[in-house]
Order: C-alpha cells, then sequence, then structure tokens
C-alpha cells in the first residue's frame, strides 16, 4: 500500500511540475512572431481558429470529501427536509484511573461528566433563529463504527445520555452539554470506551458549526471521579483506536460528520459540494491535431448552472475551483482519482464565485491544463478535471451542472481557440 501511495505522489510532483512549465511557456507564446524572425519563422500571423466541441466523454459527481474524520469543521444541523447532519466523537482510551493527594486511585464513580465543543469563531455573531435541542446519544455498541446505517440505529431513548436546549436569540460559543453519570461510568469500567453522536433538533432550521479535532481540540469530555473539587478533573481529548482490519482509517479518525439526511443530485444533474460533499470529475476526449499539434491559446469549459431554490446556502456566493486529476488512468477506483485531484492552491488554475440558485450558462478556463495535456500518454496524464468547492467539508452549499445526459443545449462544450503549427521556412 505504501509503495502504490508513493507511485501516486510521485505521479502527482512530475504532473505538478509539468503544469507549472507548461504554464510559464505559454506566457512566452506570440501568435505574430512570424514577422520578428523572417528567416526561421513563417511569414505572417499563423491563423488563428475557433471551434465548439463536444469533448466531456464521461463526467460523474462522487460523495466523500474530505475523507472520513478529516472534516475541517463538525456540522450539526438540521435544516427542515433537506439536511440532517450529526456528529460523531470517539473517546476510544478512557482513563480507569485518577489522581488524588498524590496517589493514584481507581475509578469507581462519577461525581459529573459533560462534553464542550467549541463553535467556529465567524460564527459566533450568528444565533439560533429558533427554539432548538442539541442531544448526545451513546452509540458505542453500533455493530459498525463508521458506517451510517448501523449508527442511526443507536438513535434510542435508551441511548439518549444528554441534551441541552436554547432559545431563539441564543448565540454560545461553545455547546456544553451535562451526560449521564450512571452511562459514563458503565463505560469506564466495562468498555474503557465511549462513543458518543450529536443530533440537532427542532422545528425550524439551525445550524451550529463545531471545530473539528483534525483542526483544534474537537469535542472534549470532561470527568470527575470525586466530589472533591481540589481533585483535578480528567480531561479526555478525541481520539480513535481503530481495529487492525481497517488499516485505512487513520487513528487521526476521531470525529466526524454523519449524514443522517442529505439532498441527492438531482437527474442529468452533477453536484459539487453539499453534505455529503462532492466533487465532480470530466473526462475529455479532444482531436490529437489540436492538443498535440496545434498552439491553443484559450480553452474554456462551458457548464450550465442547473438553479438551487431551496437548500443550505443558496443564496450565498461560493468559489468553484477547477483542478487537474493527476493520478494515473490505471487507476480504476474513482473516488481515488479523484482524492488524488491538484489542490486548488496549487495550481494556476481557474477560480470562480457563483452562487447555488442562479440560472446561467458558466465559462471556465481551463487552457493551462489543456496545454499540460500536449504529448503526454492518456493513459499516465489522464485528460481530466475535477471541480471543488472552497467550502468543501467547511460548509453544505452545493452547485449543480447539467451533465452530458441532459438536452442537447445543456451539455457541458468545450471551446477551443488554437493555431496550427507552420512550417518554418527551412529547407
Amino acid at each position: 500500500m505504501m509503495r502504490s501511495l508513493f507511485v501516486r505522489f510521485r505521479a502527482l510532483s512530475v504532473f505538478a511540475v509539468l503544469l507549472t512549465a507548461v504554464a510559464v511557456a505559454s506566457c512566452s507564446e506570440d501568435i505574430q512572431a512570424g514577422a520578428t524572425c523572417p528567416l526561421l519563422c513563417p511569414q505572417g500571423a499563423p491563423p488563428l481558429k475557433d471551434t465548439i466541441i463536444d469533448a466531456v466523454t464521461f463526467d460523474t459527481s462522487i460523495a466523500g470529501f474530505p475523507p472520513l474524520g478529516f472534516e475541517s469543521s463538525l456540522v450539526l444541523a438540521r435544516r427542515g427536509d433537506t439536511l440532517d447532519s450529526r456528529i460523531v466523537t470517539r473517546y476510544d482510551t478512557l482513563p480507569v484511573k485518577y489522581s488524588a493527594a498524590g496517589q493514584d486511585s481507581t475509578i469507581k464513580r462519577i461525581d459529573s461528566a459533560y462534553v464542550t465543543g467549541m463553535r467556529f469563531a465567524e460564527d459566533s455573531a450568528l444565533t439560533f433563529r429558533d427554539s432548538a435541542s442539541v442531544e448526545v446519544y451513546d452509540v458505542t455498541d453500533a455493530v459498525d463504527d463508521t458506517a451510517t446505517a448501523a449508527l442511526l440505529a443507536e438513535f434510542t431513548p435508551a441511548n439518549r445520555i444528554g441534551v441541552r436546549k436554547y432559545g431563539k436569540g441564543d448565540k454560545p460559543d461553545t455547546l456544553r452539554i451535562v451526560l449521564d453519570t450512571a452511562r459514563v461510568r458503565l463505560r469506564v469500567i466495562t468498555t474503557h470506551r465511549l462513543h458518543i453522536a450529536l443530533r440537532m433538533v427542532t422545528t425550524g432550521s439551525e445550524q451550529v458549526r463545531i471545530i473539528s479535532h483534525n483542526s483544534g481540540e474537537g469535542i472534549t469530555l470532561t470527568v470527575r471521579a470525586s466530589r472533591d473539587t481540589a481533585v483535578a478533573a480528567l480531561l479526555i481529548n478525541p481520539n480513535s483506536d481503530f481495529a487492525p482490519d481497517k488499516p485505512f482509517l487513520s487513528p487521526a479518525v476521531a470525529d466526524f460528520n454523519l449524514i443522517a439526511l442529505g439532498s441527492p443530485p438531482a437527474a442529468n444533474a452533477l453536484r459539487v459540494g453539499g453534505m455529503p460533499w462532492r466533487r465532480v470529475m470530466f473526462r475529455f476526449r479532444i482531436p490529437s491535431r489540436i492538443v498535440d499539434s496545434a498552439g491553443v491559446i484559450r480553452a474554456t469549459l462551458f457548464l450550465t448552472q442547473r438553479p438551487m431554490r431551496t437548500g443550505s446556502d443558496a443564496g450565498d456566493s461560493v468559489k468553484l475551483h477547477v483542478v487537474p486529476v493527476i493520478v494515473s488512468d490505471l487507476i480504476t477506483d474513482l473516488h481515488q482519482m479523484l482524492e488524488f485531484a491538484g489542490a486548488t492552491s496549487s495550481y494556476s488554475t481557474d477560480s470562480v464565485m457563483l452562487v447555488p440558485r442562479d440560472s446561467v450558462r458558466r465559462g471556465l478556463e481551463i487552457v493551462n491544463i489543456v496545454r499540460s495535456w500536449r504529448g503526454q500518454d492518456t493513459i499516465r496524464t489522464p485528460r481530466a478535471i475535477a471541480l471543488v468547492l472552497g467550502t468543501e467539508g467547511n460548509r453544505p452549499a452545493a452547485v449543480d451542472f447539467y451533465s452530458i445526459e441532459a438536452p442537447p443545449g445543456l451539455r457541458p462544450q468545450l471551446r477551443l481557440s488554437y493555431v496550427t503549427k507552420l512550417n518554418s521556412g527551412r529547407p
């Protein structure tokens, strides 16, 4: 597995260098150069050609980004019938002893226990628009502790171990919820681990973002094992200890979003963003006489946005990034291919601000990516790109585009402006 990751990252590095070199070289390309070098170059400017083609041969929208446990925030939300996002946090190593008067003592009782989660600083001014409750459930006994169905089955009255009510206008910087001490004691003494899940309950529409363990402390568990206030409380950070049969799950996966209800893409549409967060991939077939033998001056991918009239953040602007897929086509797992799409901050590629509820035909410039395909093996360097929202792993905003299965006037198209390579004039 380590060797395969090395090969993929090596391919990523080679492609990054290639893409950067093409971008730099393209800056010096001058289609008027013929008049300045009469001996070696043809006289007069080469003719500029322009064409629009149905170059996209395959497109798909795939969920699961960022990977499990690597979200930058934990979204706790209930937004009508469009979103029910819950939070799972694991404490896989519970202490069984505490220190009192310089001596270690075995935990036999729990005086108090509570969980605390810090809100994102940029959300600190946001208030609850309606009354709502945040419920805490013990989901330790889930048959599969990462499977959605197995975890949702644990949301029963018997497993509810805490609740905190909020009223309209409340804007807490932290969520602090007192837990059932008997249940916490049971987990300390028997299983030595506790998995909890938070759920938002409201008749309105509410959302709270909590800093995840991936970007901060996450939701911490505080336990007092003695009534003596001089005895320090036990502060337990999220931690995970996955079984050996799940080597693909990092020990860092200590908390993650659990999507009980999300909105799938509509028919003939491709969704980027949303919850669960999605990326979109396009594969292209471009005539060799253009991509390999001509000088591409401009390449614009036209996509028709399918309006989202309702849903999370439908009226808020979001940034859409276009990035290359930089892993070999020999990788058949599409999720894995999209996971190794270029980082949005690493390449000179296009980005555009848009609003999910808009209905408009968008033009995305991908000339540097198309130029990087020149002369490259289409297997090792696939002619594919990915669409990624800047809010991925952070907000539930989503944007829909029509796919190649949509009516002809709505399908993706590629516009290419290029010049044919002329003879140098040498005998």
